[in-house]
């Protein structure tokens, strides 16, 4: 009945109406079969706060049990206008940050103004003094011989034209970074589609991996733990996150790595245990219904039809007809072999902004490919890292990012926002059509044929799902096959990233 925009009216209606420690147990006032509460404390706390501006916005819209099904104009438009607020607060903020910060990092790192599409530049320092030292050669030597002179003019005009296009790029990252993570279509059509509060989360998590950018550990810890008590599928960050900062712990000398170490054990701890105060404070039972609510093993291996390694293979492996224990622990190993690699090259000595951001990227998708309960809507946890990685990667973004939308596909359509879904497509090809020249698009032709392959089956995949009759034994084929398609997408960019988190050379982009 209804779907997720009356799950998240519910959660108002249910946090302004009853006592924390009621909000995750099933009671003659709160029906879990209905909507029940299943995020963390900080979800419920915003749904509190927002049901608490509802209440005096519309106060028929949380009476309790009298407004289950609510829906009217105004009140939709209220709802549609929290998802905006709150996503402006943490996700457009965070996007800026990240953006603030890499302009800062390309600045500070010129040599590193260079992408996979291939910009590149000469430190401007080391063209300066070149230009120097050219010039001091030309008048000691006169004009000796014309032609030798010509030549190396030739040189000196093409490094300028390299620093100046190095400079532009420089500029021009950030603003694609900062743009790409705010247009993300996938994101868009969920929290303003399908409706939710997936913003947040991701907001908090993209805070988070800034902060740790810029070397600000504690801070990029309570933004964590923050996006783990808003949305707790945010752990598909936590083993890079884990290694990055053990890594950072073993690198420092002596005891300020052990100082470091402990220091964020306390953050972590303490923000927990911040957010699970109101539930401890009742009793430590009330807690741990908390986190029954959080896991529940009983949901299944996945939803509905997901871009996951066991959907894909549900018609071989029978794997919802096993034994459960075999199952999770099935999932539980093939996801940490998945991970480890690129994981575990974080504890190394000088990790490279993209190593970080490729391990992110890898430790979410194989919690997504390989992990157990797994929801189409999840892919926007890989999706955030690999978003944020436009200014190194901007083929692999938008590439992506078109595979993901066309994942959720089945549910969009449920949903009957097909048109939102074109039309978000095509915005984010013009966002990356404006940064790509049709000289480069030429001279990248391998890599323009094999985008168009890719394209192309997603296109026969929609017109075949519109336009034939699956057979009626197979009533969910098509969705099965848009699901497997964008699947043997999501491995492949595992891989590559997993590669990338890995390298040891230096900088040095990949014309993946």
């Amino acid at each position: 009945m209804f779907g997720d925009y009356e799950a998240q009216r519910h959660w108002m209606e249910v946090t302004t109406s009853l006592a924390p420690h009621e909000w995750y147990r099933n009671t003659t006032r709160n029906d879990l079969l209905y909507w029940g509460l299943d995020y963390p404390p900080l979800s419920a706390y915003h749904s509190w706060l927002c049901g608490k501006v509802s209440q005096w916005y519309e106060p028929a819209s949380m009476e309790l049990f009298h407004s289950r099904g609510y829906e009217t104009p105004s009140h939709k438009l209220f709802m549609r206008s929290s998802v905006l607020v709150s996503e402006v607060a943490v996700y457009f903020t965070a996007a800026y940050a990240f953006s603030c910060w890499l302009h800062d990092h390309l600045r500070g790192h010129p040599e590193k103004c260079d992408s996979s599409d291939g910009h590149t530049c000469v430190a401007p320092e080391r063209a300066t003094s070149g230009k120097e030292e050219e010039g001091e050669e030309a008048e000691e030597e006169g004009k000796e011989e014309e032609a030798e002179g010509e030549e190396e003019e030739g040189t000196q005009e093409q490094k300028e034209q390299e620093v100046k296009a190095g400079r532009e790029w420089c500029h021009h990252a950030p603003l694609l970074a900062f743009a790409a993570l705010l247009l993300q279509p996938s994101l868009i059509a969920i929290d303003h589609g399908h409706f939710q509060y997936n913003s947040v989360a991701l907001g908090l998590c993209l805070w988070a991996f800034t902060l740790f950018l810029r070397e600000r550990f504690v801070l990029g810890s309570i933004c964590f733990c923050l996006a783990l008590g808003f949305k707790h599928m945010s752990l598909y960050f936590g083993p890079a996150i884990f290694f990055y900062g053990l890594g950072r712990c073993i690198q420092r000398p002596g005891y300020r790595g052990v100082q470091l170490f402990a220091l964020l054990a306390i953050t972590v701890l303490g923000t927990l245990l911040a957010l699970f105060a109101p539930f401890l404070a009742h009793s430590p039972a009330c807690a741990l219904q908390v986190l029954r609510r959080l896991f529940p093993l009983d949901r299944g291996l996945y939803e509905d039809k997901v871009a996951s390694v066991w959907c894909t293979l549900s018609p071989v492996l029978k794997l919802k007809n096993m034994r459960r224990s075999f199952v999770v622990s099935l999932c539980t190993c093939t996801t940490l072999l998945a991970f480890a690699p690129s994981c575990v090259g974080l504890l190394r000595r000088n990790v490279r902004p993209e190593q970080f951001l490729s391990a992110l990227s890898s430790s979410a998708l194989a919690f997504f490919l390989f992990s157990y309960q797994v929801h189409e809507k999840s892919i926007l946890l890989p999706l955030l890292p690999i978003t944020a990685m436009a200014w190194y990667s901007p083929w692999v973004c938008w590439q992506l990012s078109l595979v993901a939308l066309f994942s959720m596909y089945p549910l969009l359509s449920k949903d009957r926002l097909t048109g939102p879904y074109v039309g978000l497509a095509l915005l984010y090809c013009s966002l990356f059509a404006l940064h790509w020249q049709w000289d480069y698009l030429r001279s990248h032709r391998v890599r323009l044929a094999a985008s168009a392959l890719s394209l192309l089956g997603m296109l026969v995949l929609h017109v075949v799902r519109a336009t034939v009759e699956p057979p009626p034994r197979y009533t969910s084929l098509f969705d099965l096959a848009v699901t497997s398609y964008a699947c043997a997408h999501f491995l492949m960019a595992l891989v590559y990233f997993t590669c990338v988190a890995m390298s040891q050379s230096k900088p040095k982009r990949t014309k993946v």
